[in-house]
């Protein structure tokens, strides 16, 4: 079985009262478990590789991480691994890879980055995926952060933009900007922005009735029904129809450059 006492890195952060290997100060039965699932490949001169990665004997979640279990959670071993080597992981990061090998837990593969960092670290090598070109349509954390720090900063002007750009239905934007599902990934991401949720939920729905109204008619002229009008901006059928007819707000000023712009927002 691999000794990690074989291992000597100058680059890895020590604590002097603590072996390398432990900066945790996990139990003898949970770090000899540990370390018992580490496949660390050798050379032919049978000493350690450590330009290759080394993967973990456990089973994968469904985003490919390795999993350790630490009585009560079960963790994700990449995330073990770094913090056995180099402490415990600063609030609000994440470890990410610099090779793109999820399943790795070489320490010397890892690196500790906020979202931001790993979002730049993924689009810098190709392969950061938003929700739009997912068959599946499902949220990764990267887009919980895009779609916060986006509907703060402006990036996005609205719920239905956001529905469209990752591919999810309204009601699920609202469900995010509520903090009712990806609850811990959102706290996290509003803990390093210095946003609170309700500020981004005013920036994303703060619109005055003239700006709504042309949001409608324009929606409308590009395919969308009046009831699905209704749910996205809460407003009964009959009022959205009285929009879309012209029945209600007959004269806005620059309704035509106001129009144009929208259009222009909304299939760029």
């Amino acid at each position: 079985m691999f000794d990690p006492k074989m291992i000597l890195d100058g680059s890895l952060r020590h604590d002097a009262d603590l072996p390398w290997w432990n900066q945790i100060n996990l139990c003898k039965s949970d770090i000899e478990r540990f370390w018992g699932k580490v496949m660390v490949p050798y050379n032919d001169d049978g000493t350690v590789d450590y330009d290759s990665c080394w993967m973990f004997d456990s089973c994968k979640d469904k985003g490919g991480y390795h999993q350790f279990w630490i009585k009560p959670n079960n963790c994700r071993a990449h995330r073990i691994m770094f913090e056995c080597c180099n402490g415990l992981i600063k609030p609000g990061m994440n470890i990410c890879h610099k090779y793109d090998n999820v399943g790795c837990v070489n320490p010397l593969h890892l690196f500790e980055g906020t979202t931001a960092d790993n979002i730049a670290d993924k689009i810098s090598k190709g392969r950061h995926i938003t929700g739009v070109n997912v068959h599946t349509s499902k949220l990764s954390e990267d887009d919980i952060f895009m779609i916060l720090e986006g509907g703060y900063t402006g990036k996005f002007k609205s719920i239905s933009q956001i529905s469209d750009v990752f591919n999810i239905s309204i009601p699920s934007v609202y469900q995010i900007l509520a903090g009712n599902s990806w609850k811990e990934t959102v706290n996290s991401v509003c803990l390093q922005l210095g946003y609170t949720l309700s500020e981004i939920r005013n920036n994303l729905m703060t619109k005055t009735p003239v700006e709504i109204v042309i949001e409608i008619r324009v929606k409308h002229s590009l395919g969308h029904s009046g009831l699905s009008l209704s749910r996205e901006f809460n407003l009964g059928e009959t009022t959205v129809y009285g929009i879309i007819n012209r029945k209600r707000y007959i004269n806005i000023p620059n309704e035509q450059k106001r129009t144009e712009e929208m259009i222009a927002l909304l299939t760029k």
